[in-house]
């Protein structure tokens, strides 16, 4: 599993023989989504996790809109940075994308 992480929407759950007692934890200082990432990973009988993973967007346009412009000026203010204003990239620290 740790070998295939890069490829982890393309794997079949790992088959148990009942439910982690992890699952059944309340007590656990770990955000829902994450804790069902994790659980989709995995199928046990009485459950076999959803082939498609739906999620509706919490933000409303407005706070879309302030992400994405947010998201824009990060990305001018850091890739040049990394990748040198001309895109041909610094030498031992980040590849040149210019010409790609």
């Amino acid at each position: 599993m740790a070998i295939q992480a890069g490829n982890a929407q393309n794997q079949a759950p790992v088959l148990l023989v009942g439910e982690p007692n992890l699952f059944k934890r309340t007590d656990l200082p770990i955000d829902q989504n994450k804790l069902n990432g994790l659980k989709r990973r995995f199928s046990w009988p009485g459950y076999v996790p959803e082939a498609v993973l739906v999620s509706a967007s919490s933000l409303d346009e407005k706070a879309q809109i302030q992400f994405a412009d947010g998201r824009k000026k990060i990305t001018l203010s850091v890739v040049p940075d990394v990748h040198g204003s001309n895109g041909k990239g610094v030498q031992r620290m980040a590849p040149p994308f210019s010409g790609i």
